[in-house]
């Protein structure tokens, strides 16, 4: 089946965190103007498969209490990390969770202490931060180093902070947001040793994994580093725009931990069956719409070379080059007169109706920035760039 990412699906009256109201705009549904580019979900319709799933499951007119019998879920995940991870992976070590935030935040209470120290690398996805603090820990920075419009890991700082007694965790995001880099084998190596040598567990997002343009390629932190040290946390809900049905997983391949992430996640904290609908559409994800991927594939890293290509032209004084990975774009405006990223994106809703995420939300290091999310109709893209150059 051919899909048509060009068309504008109105998405506005459905609840949408990012059509119709969120926690940082005002209200927006009043509103003609709205070009929404922040949330992190695509504006594109699902694979079809996916669509047919939901529907026969709707037809159905039970949805009651429901488990994984019969539904190939955890055998789908183990193919679908054999075939595009090279990851083998015995069924019993996948872990369902409703998503991956509230997966990383379970590992936090399970395997840490209030008072305890968990590394980021900042900038970073800020959901990192408020599950840390809100939970008691600490947040042990580790910035990331910028080099030209790119950046890299600083393993020197990296190595002192893991060395502390009271760090007892490090939460990498592996392809990295906001800032789009697909960490290599040997760096996510040394990360994992790192971690290793000084008994710090890592917890690895790897949700945006499928998400890989150019000749990058994506390794599994845990495949690169320490299996039995490593917590791997995924979800089709990026790859396949299906964030609202709540549905991701955990791989532990280490039996305690995996014993106490579970006691925590599933006993204490009480979560325990899945959505029906999501249990459907992810099986169609993986099994059946991997059309739909390439497709979609293609026309988001087109998306992301355009960005490149109009800045070039037309904003010169903008950093920005295409990301590694996930479908982010992420924008340097410190030398083009907006230091100030709150009050740039707060000008951009109320004067232009371009809603993007400021960089300081994802830390210190992001001030100056705004991230775009690429995945939408490319008219979109480069009417938001047309608006925003016209005020350089």
């Amino acid at each position: 089946m051919i899909y048509d990412f060009d068309a504008v699906l109105d998405r506005q009256g459905t609840g949408s965190l990012k059509w119709d109201r969120n926690h940082r705009f005002d209200i927006i549904t009043d509103r003609d103007d709205v070009n929404s580019l922040w949330v992190a979900d695509m504006d594109f319709p699902c694979s079809q498969a996916i669509v047919n799933a939901i529907k026969k499951r709707a037809e159905h007119p039970v949805y009651g209490y429901t488990y994984f019998d019969g539904s190939k879920f955890f055998e789908s995940i183990a193919e679908w990390n054999s075939k595009y991870y090279s990851r083998k992976v015995k069924v019993e070590d996948i872990l369902y969770a409703p998503g991956v935030v509230y997966a990383v935040a379970s590992a936090i209470t399970a395997f840490s202490n209030t008072g305890d120290g968990i590394i980021i690398q900042t900038p970073v996805y800020y959901p990192f931060k408020k599950m840390i603090e809100n939970n008691g820990r600490k947040v042990v920075e580790n910035p990331l180093n910028k080099v030209g419009n790119s950046y890299v890991m600083n393993f020197y700082r990296l190595a002192e902070s893991a060395a502390r007694p009271d760090v007892k965790l490090m939460i990498i995001c592996s392809p990295h947001n906001p800032v789009g880099r697909v960490w290599t084998e040997a760096e996510l190596k040394r990360v994992g040793d790192i971690c290793y040598e000084n008994g710090v567990l890592l917890l690895s997002d790897e949700i945006h994994s499928d998400m890989i343009w150019g000749k990058n390629q994506f390794i599994s932190a845990a495949v690169a580093g320490h299996l039995e040290n490593t917590i791997t946390f995924n979800a089709p809900s990026k790859t396949f725009n299906i964030p609202g049905l709540m549905i991701s997983w955990v791989i532990i391949e280490n039996v305690s931990l995996k014993d106490k992430w579970k006691d925590e996640a599933y006993g204490k904290s009480g979560m325990s069956l899945p959505n029906p609908f999501g249990l459907v559409a992810a099986k169609a994800a993986y099994n059946e719409s991997e059309d739909w991927l390439v497709q979609v594939k293609n026309y988001i890293e087109d998306n992301l070379i355009f960005v490149k290509r109009y800045i070039d032209e037309n904003m010169p004084s903008v950093g920005y080059e295409v990301p590694e990975g996930t479908y982010l774009a992420w924008l340097d405006f410190n030398n083009a007169g907006f230091m100030d990223d709150n009050m740039f994106s707060e000008l951009l809703d109320e004067k232009l109706g371009i809603l993007v995420d400021p960089g300081n939300i994802f830390g210190e290091q992001g001030r100056g920035f705004i991230r775009i999310n690429a995945a939408c109709p490319r008219h979109r893209i480069e009417e938001a760039l047309q608006k925003i150059s016209a005020i350089l």
